[in-house]
C-alpha cells in the first residue's frame, strides 16, 4: 500500500482536458453518425449517409478509439492497482500495427493490436484452406 498513488484534483483535471478535447471531436464529427445512422436509421438516402460520414476521417476516428482505450486502461490501473492516472499513447494506425511482428503472447497489448493480429492470422489461415 505504500506505493499506491492517491489521485489528486490535478490528476483528474489533466484527464478532463483530454476527455473534453475528444468529446468535442466526437460531438462535431461522429455523434450524428451514431444517432442518425447506426442507432436510429434516420438517414437512409445515399446523400444523407455520405454527408454524415464526411465530417470525420478514418485517422481521427482511429485516434478517438485509441484514446478511449487508453482512458479505460488508465482508470482501470488507478482503481485496481493504485497506479498514477497516466494516459499512455496507443497505436491507432492499422498499417503500423500490422508492421510490428505478431507477439507470442498478447500481454500488455492494446485491444486494437490483439484484434488486428488475430484477424490477420485468421485471414491467412482461411486463404490457405481454399
Amino acid at each position: 500500500m505504500q506505493s499506491v498513488h492517491e489521485p489528486t484534483a490535478d490528476d483528474f483535471r489533466r484527464v478532463k482536458k483530454q476527455v473534453a478535447k475528444w468529446r468535442r471531436i466526437y460531438e462535431s464529427n461522429y455523434r450524428d453518425v451514431r444517432h442518425q445512422f447506426f442507432a436510429h436509421k434516420q438517414a437512409a438516402e445515399d446523400a444523407e449517409v455520405a454527408a454524415l460520414f464526411s465530417k470525420g476521417t478514418n485517422r481521427e476516428l482511429q485516434q478517438l478509439i485509441a484514446f478511449l482505450g487508453s482512458l479505460y486502461q488508465a482508470l482501470w490501473e488507478l482503481f485496481f492497482n493504485g497506479r498514477k492516472l497516466v494516459l499512455r499513447p496507443a497505436r491507432y494506425s492499422l498499417a503500423e500495427i500490422r508492421r510490428r511482428p505478431t507477439p507470442r503472447f498478447f500481454t500488455n497489448r492494446a485491444v486494437q493490436e490483439i484484434i488486428t493480429h488475430e484477424a490477420q492470422a485468421f485471414l491467412k489461415f482461411a486463404a490457405n484452406e481454399q
